[in-house]
């Protein structure tokens, strides 16, 4: 088993920056037309297979509930600063400051920088279901409507790899399924990183005011901040710090605003132009960001 597991390498470092860049530069192709359908294939099916393997092979423990509720903890502050401090602004563009705050690139873009440079997304797995069950919930009342609430459901998706995964580690599955397991899940590590470089917004309609620094500034420099508040506090109670899993999480923690805040955006009437504009802007400094926690934790 162990050597057939070797085989699966194709999520190296090189790949994975690789594949960034082919995507990059295919943007004003015609594969671009269908990065909806990419998308969804990333979120449906690859992500829900990264989860069930990652699942399958770590278990289940008390630091994923450590990180579970680091984000939480993040998140609902997150609210109650951002809701009364930004009431002045029109509700499109408040939607959209507390979605690009809140709601980080936890797959696309964490997963390949955690690949890359800590060989290990295993307890971004737990970080980024958190996220997306929780922007599931949230998002669709940021705006004052409920319209897009089964569009939201169907963001769960990908939570049902959780209960597969563990069903597989309970019940054992042979080295061949194992193998395909983890290679697959390499492939969609690949296509996260694929799918990332694509879906960079083409063109300059956007902007750089007061509205993106807060943004920014929430993502690199506060979110980190908050999520390693829970890790403290459990230490100072004495507990021992698992260091991967706080590693792992402060690296999502400084990820950019996710892709999907976009789609979001269009569908609940938010700012569009700002959404697009978070993206653009932050996504460079939030994977350098990422990158240097990576390799220095």
């Amino acid at each position: 088993m162990g050597e057939l597991l070797g085989l699966s390498s194709l999520a190296s470092p090189l790949m994975v920056l690789f594949l960034a860049v082919v995507g990059f530069h295919l943007r004003k192709t015609r594969l671009r037309t269908h990065l909806d359908t990419l998308g969804k294939i990333n979120i449906y099916f690859f992500l829900t297979v990264v989860l069930s393997n990652s699942f399958y092979r770590k278990g289940i423990g008390i630091s994923d509930a450590l990180i579970s509720v680091s984000y939480i903890f993040f998140a609902t502050v997150s609210l109650a600063i951002l809701i009364p401090l930004l009431r002045g602004l029109d509700p499109p563009t408040r939607a959209s400051i507390i979605s690009s705050s809140l709601f980080p690139n936890a797959v696309n873009l964490a997963f390949p920088v955690l690949q890359a440079t800590r060989g290990d997304y295993s307890y971004a797995s737990v970080y980024a279901v958190t996220a997306i069950v929780f922007q599931s919930i949230v998002v669709p009342f940021l705006g004052g409507t409920g319209n897009a609430l089964s569009y939201s459901l169907r963001g769960l998706t990908p939570v049902l790899g959780i209960p597969l995964g563990l069903l597989l580690r309970e019940l054992g599955i042979n080295s061949y399924l194992s193998f395909t397991f983890a290679l697959l899940s390499d492939i969609g590590i690949l296509m996260f990183s694929f799918v990332a470089g694509l879906s960079i917004p083409v063109g300059n309609k956007w902007v750089i005011d007061k509205r993106i620094a807060l943004i920014g500034t929430w993502r690199i420099l506060v979110s980190p901040a908050m999520h390693l508040a829970p890790f403290l506090l459990l230490l100072m109670l004495g507990y021992p710090l698992n260091h991967e899993a706080l590693a792992q999480t402060l690296v999502e923690a400084v990820m950019p605003p996710a892709l999907v805040n976009i789609s979001y955006a269009i569908v609940l009437k938010f700012n569009v132009e700002l959404s697009i504009s978070s993206v653009v802007v932050l996504t460079p400094l939030g994977a350098v960001a990422g990158a240097i926690l990576g390799l220095s934790l």
